[in-house]
């Protein structure tokens, strides 16, 4: 005997979301330069922040982020957003270093007047190992 159950929801063609991405690429300039990249497409809104970030991996797999910077004026429908960050400073161990990013609107309803767009963020793939300084300096 086969049993076999379906469900049918029924939703307003108007329900579906437009489809969302973002992606962030880092590249190692040299001389502990890194640029990060961000990119997205198929979310609402216009004047958002677009966030670009760097950071690494630490202790117990944590994300830890160094620097970051916002790109105003936005629109959420698609586009994109880089950074260089050089770090110097004192040498530190060697870290994997990632590109961050992601979309915000402007809300009174948060102690930062921010609120993340659903879905916006992303993160790069690490790089290789780098001994560099936590001094962060952005172009």
């Amino acid at each position: 005997m086969v049993i076999a159950s379906a469900m049918l929801i029924v939703v307003p063609a108007t329900a579906a979301p437009p489809d969302r991405t973002a992606s962030v690429s880092i590249t190692a300039n040299g001389g502990c330069s890194f640029t990060v990249e961000y990119v997205w497409t198929g979310f609402s809104g216009t004047g958002l922040e677009a966030e670009v970030a760097i950071g690494y991996k630490g202790e117990f797999g944590a994300n830890v982020f160094l620097a970051w910077t916002f790109k105003l004026n936005q629109s959420g429908s698609g586009g994109s957003a880089s950074a260089t960050f050089t770090l110097s400073g004192s040498i530190e161990p060697p870290r994997q270093f990632f590109g961050h990013g992601n979309l915000f609107s402007r809300s009174n309803k948060s102690i930062s007047g921010l609120k993340a767009v659903r879905d916006a963020a992303a993160s790069s793939d690490l790089v290789v190992p780098q001994a560099c300084g936590s001094d962060v300096s952005l172009s």
